[in-house]
């Protein structure tokens, strides 16, 4: 047999690999080195703007978390005595249910009034354990009734309260604006149905005569109360002794018995 012959080019062909295809069409793509070069421009690989570090933010957090401290160290270290903490929770309870003030409003007053000195917002946000902000809001209602001033404190620039001792002007301004008041507004509404009732005429709609004398005594009697109460208050804010003969001597208590036919 004849030997087989190989042609040369071949063999070169088949140890270089496989063909490549050098057409136009697959010679206008891209090289796969050319594409790589883009990938960084990927949104998937841009870094996350929450992750850059921003010094200002880190530098307030770092302030914030060193003045929580402080308040939790000085919150434990000002940790009211036991005296102390049966009066504030007492007041507070006291004007919680009292209509004018509110709990916290009660506890503010009994902690400034068994402190020596003039408190700042902190100082009594740390003592009853709340935040400044809502002690600053509560403290405004008290300083309106007078049981709290504001004081000037020499080398400081803070606000500090001090609870009022002059009772006398606490329960005058109480009474004027809470109860005297109310008082008023009874007195008005009495005489103007009296009036009304008065003006009521005859006609075919006018209340009868009797029901006219019912009407009339009840607010009689609700009208000459209320002035020997307000009459009172006047007196106690002034610091006057009141008793019941003063009252009798100013308006009788009694309004007049309508007698039944």
């Amino acid at each position: 047999m004849s030997p087989v012959t190989v042609d040369a080019p071949i063999m070169r062909d088949a140890a270089a690999g496989p063909a490549r295809d050098t057409s136009p069409a697959r010679s206008s793509r891209r090289p796969t080195a050319h594409r790589a070069h883009f990938v960084p421009e990927q949104p998937s690989v841009e870094p996350n703007q929450s992750e850059t570090h921003d010094p200002t933010g880190a530098a307030c957090m770092s302030v914030q978390n060193i003045l929580n401290v402080r308040n939790i160290r000085a919150a434990r270290e000002r940790r009211m005595d036991r005296a102390t903490a049966i009066f504030v929770d007492g007041i507070g309870t006291a004007a919680a249910t009292s209509g004018i003030l509110t709990q916290l409003q009660g506890r503010i007053f009994a902690l400034l009034y068994l402190h020596p000195k003039p408190l700042a917002l902190e100082d009594i946000a740390a003592e009853l354990q709340q935040s400044k902000s809502n002690i600053s809001v509560t403290i405004r209602g008290l300083v309106e009734w007078h049981l709290v001033r504001l004081t000037p404190v020499a080398g400081s620039r803070k606000d500090h309260y001090e609870a009022a001792t002059n009772f006398w002007r606490v329960m005058q301004e109480v009474m004027e604006r809470r109860f005297r008041w109310n008082l008023r507004q009874a007195l008005a509404a009495a005489a103007e149905a009296e009036r009304a009732l008065a003006d009521s005429g005859s006609g075919r709609d006018a209340p009868s005569s009797e029901t006219k004398a019912f009407v009339t005594g009840r607010l009689t009697g609700l009208r000459l109360f209320f002035t020997a109460v307000d009459v009172a208050i006047g007196a106690f804010t002034q610091g006057k002794v009141v008793d019941g003969e003063t009252l009798r001597n100013v308006v009788p208590l009694a309004a007049p018995v309508q007698k039944r036919r």
